[in-house]
């Protein structure tokens, strides 16, 4: 009844397409269901219509849910076209050992401001839009972004924001990052007269405020981006090559023991910690995390379940090692994991459960 109504949970809605997927009994009650509340929800609909422009309105609708779904069809074709390829091989090998990967450990499930003296503020219910004291520190929180740190002295902030969340923040100079889930950034509470510095853990999109005299410093795992005013992506997660795509200006990458390279919109830095490389990239596809879309392209599963895990809270489990062979291509939504797994088992024959904390594949 809650899918129906349109009020249900994410992982109620995951537990429904698991039943669905394995219970044919329970795919011709729940089509049964639905044909018959779309019968009625059409019929109330177009008795209640008496005016023309309401008529037109219908059909706008209709056309703009036909689209929707053609869209999201269109969506999925590469992720069938890519799996599909690999299934008669994968069913033909030996079936190898379970591979795991264990959900990221998290002190709180909300957003948190930890400052230099060891208090932890919960950002989730300080309270919108008014400013609070701390210490030396104000601070003001509107939605889901802290639009303002504010003291006398120089004093040192960490922003964490746990696994299934994201969050933005206005710095002191104007600048704006947005960060991504299982992510940290380190930050005074006013930046000095020559320069302005950050530490980032995670993922983070930066629009820096332009200031030829003060050089933007964001320092993220072994590297060192160095900016004036621009726009960029820096993804620095653990075991993870060290990521910096600019959108727009230029910056210089650095690290240690090797030369600084200059990085011009629509290329991407990547450092595995050894040696620097540079590629292309799709602008869209690297920053649609900001709108809660992941794309992949040519990807495995493994490959899939850290963003899994810092998306949706959920450690991964490959009961079959050959999952690992499978190679795919599409999008995760941040609010829709029900729609990648149905596609995903409908595109192949890679079924899915979730047991408490642990989405597994099999």
């Amino acid at each position: 009844m809650e899918k129906l109504s349109g009020v249900i949970s994410e992982a109620d809605e995951i537990r429904l397409a698991g039943l669905l997927q394995s219970d044919g009994a329970a795919q011709q009650i729940w089509q049964s269901f639905d044909e018959e509340r779309l019968r009625i929800d059409v019929d109330d609909f177009l008795s209640g219509l008496e005016q023309e422009h309401e008529l037109n309105q219908l059909k706008a609708r209709i056309t703009a849910k036909r689209t929707t779904r053609i869209r999201r069809l269109w969506r999925y074709a590469a992720v069938a076209a890519v799996i599909i390829i690999g299934i008669f091989i994968f069913r033909y090998q030996e079936q190898t050992a379970p591979i795991e990967f264990p959900m990221i450990a998290a002190t709180s499930d909300h957003v948190q401001l930890l400052t230099q003296d060891g208090q932890a503020v919960d950002l989730d219910g300080s309270g919108q839009g008014m400013v609070h004291a701390l210490g030396p520190l104000e601070i003001r929180v509107v939605g889901t972004e802290l639009q303002s740190v504010h003291s006398r002295e120089v004093v040192m902030s960490t922003l964490v924001v746990p696994p299934k969340r994201s969050y933005q923040v206005t710095l002191p100079d104007g600048t704006k990052v947005w960060l991504n889930s299982a992510s940290e950034l380190h930050f005074p509470s006013r930046f000095d007269d020559s320069l302005r510095e950050v530490s980032l853990k995670g993922e983070g999109y930066f629009d820096v405020a332009k200031n030829e005299q003060k050089p933007f410093i964001v320092h993220a795992g072994g590297t060192v981006v160095e900016v004036l005013g621009t726009r960029f992506n820096v993804s620095s997660y653990r075991e993870e090559p060290i990521r910096t795509a600019l959108v727009e200006g230029s910056v210089k990458v650095s690290a240690k023991n090797e030369p600084p390279i200059f990085l011009h919109p629509g290329l991407m830095s990547e450092f595995d910690g050894n040696r620097f490389q540079q590629a292309t990239f799709d602008t869209v596809e690297a920053t649609a995390w900001i709108d809660g879309v992941y794309y992949f392209n040519n990807a495995s599963l493994d490959e899939l379940a850290p963003v899994i895990n810092r998306w949706y809270g959920l450690s991964v489990k490959l009961a079959d090692g050959r999952l690992t062979r499978h190679r795919i291509s599409g999008l995760l939504e941040r609010d829709h994991l029900a729609y990648f797994l149905s596609d995903l088992h409908t595109s192949t024959d890679i079924s899915y459960r979730i047991e408490e904390d642990t989405l597994i594949f099999y």
